[in-house]
């Protein structure tokens, strides 16, 4: 089928063309497999026509931010308002200092179960009750921590280096932060 992009149905007589692209994903190295004999070799050929790395998300956390905005908008599609629009900011920072082993995937169920037992902001603005203890004081903690992340920025000059030293933390420490808040030392914060 797919050396003579032919293909007879079931009961056919007539072979019918096929234009079809197959694209497969894996975690394998197929050629180091084919080699073993472990994976047909032959079939290897026709599927690395183009290859791709794509890297595991523990290694480009800067697309957590994007990720988590496009399954929160596909649980509200799904599940309508009672989902929130956005996460706290601690529960993004948790989320950003897992190693991820399950990739995308993982991260999806991740969401939604925190999505699901936060409530919306529909819900908040409905009621006379205040938020959790522990919602406030995340919002806080996350607006205290972007703040101080700005301001101790701008004192040192929009440098990292000499800010994480002026702070007291590590700069890779000082830049996770820095991405969790959105903060680029080349923008206005």
């Amino acid at each position: 089928m797919l050396d003579r992009r032919r293909v007879v149905p079931l009961g056919a007589s007539q072979p019918l063309p096929l234009d079809v692209r197959v694209i497969a994903a894996t975690r394998y190295d197929l050629a180091q497999l084919g080699n073993e004999r472990r994976f047909r070799a032959d079939l290897f050929i026709y599927l690395a026509v183009v290859r791709l790395r794509l890297p595991p998300l523990r290694e480009r956390m800067d697309d957590l931010p994007l990720l988590i905005d496009a399954f929160l908008a596909d649980l509200r599609a799904r599940d309508g308002a009672s989902v929130p629009t956005s996460l706290s900011p601690m529960a993004i920072a948790t989320l950003a200092e897992q190693p991820w082993p399950g990739n995308v995937r993982e991260l999806r169920n991740a969401v939604e179960r925190l999505a699901l037992r936060l409530p919306s902001e529909a819900d908040a603005a409905q009621t006379d009750t205040p938020e959790p203890y522990t919602l406030a004081l995340e919002q806080f903690l996350g607006e205290f921590e972007r703040s101080y992340v700005v301001d101790a920025l701008g004192r040192c000059g929009q440098n990292v280096s000499e800010t994480a030293r002026q702070i007291g933390v590590d700069r890779r420490y000082l830049q996770r932060l820095m991405r969790r808040h959105g903060i680029d030392v080349g923008r206005e914060p």
